[in-house]
């Protein structure tokens, strides 16, 4: 064998063993990509089950959903209607509110709970712990539910319609949400939500405009 033919061979075994190295490297980072991708997933299926399961948030989407709804929590059955949540609402300060009455404490614990609860999911996905899309699938329909509270209409056969135009003060349900997250949310959290699962909230992003 010629010198010649021995420079080529190591070249050729060199180039053989960088393509391996290579290889190695990308696989490597393909199995890492996966496992972060099964990480991100076990996480967001932990939010989902907290979701689904703590009572606080199980009765939330309940009230958010329902305009008329008998439910059972705390070994007591309680009717909720659409001027509980409504007058629910109502903020302390602003509004001259003193005291909730009835229902109303119920659902306001309700909300503060679903608040806390989406403020980690935000959180979350600004850290990159959980990914977009997944999230959305599940999610969205809730939050959509509270921005826009088209369950929970001002009906003028409401019996308690003149309560409920008196509370709202000209504002429609979904701006009383608004304010609602203004005054006891994190508002820019809750923002940073809406826009990146893409449900519009602009009675929220007009209180914030008015702020600045």
């Amino acid at each position: 064998m010629t010198e010649e033919t021995k420079r080529i061979i190591d070249v050729v075994l060199a180039v053989v063993a960088m393509v391996g190295a290579a290889l190695g490297f990308l696989k490597a980072v393909h199995e890492w990509q996966v496992s972060q991708k099964w990480k991100r997933a076990e996480h967001l299926d932990g939010l989902i089950e907290r979701f689904e399961s703590e009572p606080w948030l199980r009765l939330g989407c309940v009230l958010l959903d329902w305009t008329f709804r008998t439910i059972k929590h705390d070994g007591k059955t309680s009717t909720i209607t659409n001027a509980d949540l409504l007058l629910a609402l109502r903020r302390h300060v602003e509004d001259g509110v003193g005291r909730f009455d009835g229902n109303q404490a119920l659902v306001r614990d309700c909300l503060d709970a679903m608040l806390g609860f989406l403020s980690r999911i935000e959180t979350a996905l600004g850290s990159g712990l959980i990914d977009d899309e997944p999230t959305r699938k599940h999610f969205e329909y809730w939050i959509r539910k509270m921005v826009t509270m088209d369950s929970h209409p001002v009906l003028s056969d409401d019996p308690d319609h003149s309560a409920i135009v008196a509370a709202l003060k000209g504002r429609s349900p979904a701006q009383m949400m608004a304010a609602y997250v203004t005054a006891y949310g994190d508002t820019t959290s809750f923002r940073r939500l809406c826009r990146r699962l893409g449900v519009p909230f602009p009675e929220l992003d007009q209180l914030a405009a008015d702020q600045d």
